[in-house]
């Protein structure tokens, strides 16, 4: 029983009283309440982790809890007002950014009182530690493998080298690279057959319906931070859509090889990224060529890593600036599409102590993200010809830019873009014009014309040039707009149907 060997081993008079009683219930049939066995805090050696990333901070305190080591844990953006590291017998810090301005002047205290400092994924910030990690590699092994038992392992590992503690020190648990998860199974799928073997015995597999695709990191998976992907896949799978959930290793760019193509065919109608920066990171243009063979719509999810959900919602900000580059900008770059927040950090009072947040869905947001790419699928399985597509260009006010936006020359551009969708198989019905004729189609059929000249207007219904709109049917497609959207505009614009590109007759 090992629950008796930890009472013993902890020792105190507490873990021996709990033993007395722990005993009496196990074999004696008694029920008293009983604590767990807990090591004594003040005979084991101090140990602070500073973490770049919120995920681990649970796994370390369940690990510590049976540990020689008495750990305490932080999130680098969750830092005590005071922070003071001179007490402990080692500090470990792993890919921190936030909170560097508190956490370096508190490093360089304890470094003059010859505390060692173990950094690893540093960033800019090796400098602060003084260990040597290329003499201990196991420690981002263990850190990379991930899982609660890894972590264990790495206490140990710490515990024997550094601190004293005498202990059996084990390789780290090797844990695969990238492989397909699934709620619903205890296996980790390392292949394509095996999985879709899996998928169709458990009746989940639809085979005249669509496959979706989904990539998230696999650090979620590793701590079992998901509920996010579990949100994802659950809401896909309540419309009968297949789904292939999959965490990739960033530094292999064949990867998706494995997964989302058989037989040299693309298996899915769409993926879902919940990733960020660019599809394949270290290799972005042969990524793209991934991609193009691919040939399918990537639509970008995107997780708030700083705010809550309610935080999301009052804050009306969508993606904040400071995210946008690596949010939104780099995606673009793979062709990426849509950019739908679909999950914060949720705040939960047992252990918003401890700066550890667990990701939590945006419900609405991901009922929005399936609606749209289950839309792409449709639009990606039409035949081109089947396809109806809105152009739109920028035309706004008078003067210089009323066509040009900015001197860009939109004329060319639509020309261009139109004969190459023709080659494509888009049902375009005419002739596209030269650009002095298309030019001058949209300045006397295909403009706004403001105001201020009403003459203007009446020539362009004179040539019946135009489809009209009667304002009362306008007016019930108005109507069938939710109430704050109807007020929105009436506030901005007026009654229905307000006086802009308005054309009254007998």
């Amino acid at each position: 029983d090992v629950n008796i060997t930890r009472y013993w081993v902890y020792g105190g008079d507490e873990n021996i009283r709990n033993l007395i009683l722990y005993m009496d219930n196990r074999f004696y049939g008694n029920t008293t309440a009983v604590d767990q066995p807990k090591p004594a805090a003040k005979d084991r050696p101090e140990v602070v982790f500073i973490l770049g990333g919120e995920s681990y901070i649970p796994l370390f305190r369940k690990a510590g809890e049976n540990s020689s080591l008495n750990v305490t844990v932080y999130s680098s953006k969750h830092l005590p007002a005071e922070l003071n590291l001179t007490t402990y017998d080692l500090i470990f810090l792993q890919m921190i950014g936030a909170g560097i301005t508190q956490i370096e002047p508190a490093i360089n205290e304890a470094k003059e009182k010859g505390i060692p400092v173990m950094i690893i994924h540093p960033g800019v910030y090796g400098y602060l530690g003084t260990i040597n990690m290329t003499e201990h590699p196991w420690v981002e092994e263990y850190w990379d493998n991930g899982g609660i038992e890894n972590v264990r392992r790495l206490l140990t590992y710490i515990g024997v080298e550094f601190c004293g503690i005498n202990a059996t020190i084990e390789e780290p648990l090797s844990t695969p690279l990238e492989g397909i998860y699934h709620p619903d199974s205890e296996k980790l799928f390392e292949n394509l057959t095996e999985y879709l073997e899996w998928y169709k015995a458990t009746g989940k597999y639809h085979p005249n319906k669509p496959t979706i695709g989904i990539v998230f990191y696999d650090g979620h998976y590793k701590t079992g931070d998901i509920k996010i992907e579990n949100r994802i896949i659950n809401e896909l799978e309540k419309r009968e859509v297949n789904t292939i959930p999959t965490f990739l290793y960033y530094k292999n760019p064949d990867i998706i090889n494995k997964f989302f193509i058989k037989e040299n065919e693309t298996i899915v109608d769409a993926i879902i990224s919940l990733r960020c920066f660019r599809f394949y990171g270290r290799a972005p243009e042969k990524g793209i060529e991934e991609l193009k063979r691919l040939n399918i719509p990537i639509i970008n999810a995107i997780i708030d890593y700083s705010m809550t959900p309610e935080e999301w919602r009052e804050s009306k900000e969508g993606v904040a600036a400071a995210r946008t580059p690596y949010t939104i900008a780099q995606p673009e770059l793979d062709g990426q599409i849509e950019f739908i927040i679909v999950g914060g950090r949720a705040i939960e009072p047992e252990t918003e102590e401890i700066g550890f947040r667990p990701l939590e869905p945006i419900n609405e947001q991901v009922d929005w993200l399936v609606n749209r790419t289950l839309s792409w699928t449709r639009l990606h399985r039409l035949n081109n010809s089947e396809k109806k597509i809105a152009i739109i260009y920028y035309n706004h006010g008078g003067g210089k830019d009323n066509l040009g936006a900015s001197y860009l020359d939109i004329v060319p551009s639509l020309k261009n873009l139109l004969d190459a969708m023709k080659k494509e198989g888009y049902d375009v019905e005419v002739e596209v014009p030269d650009e002095k004729e298309l030019l001058d189609l949209m300045l006397h059929q295909g403009r706004n014309i403001g105001t201020w000249a009403p003459r203007e207007l009446e020539k362009m219904v004179e040539n019946e040039s135009l489809i009209l709109i009667p304002a009362e049917e306008y007016k019930s497609w108005f109507n069938e707009l939710p109430a704050n959207k109807r007020e929105e505009v009436i506030d901005k614009w007026g009654e229905p149907p307000g006086k802009i590109m308005v054309y009254e007759n007998e």
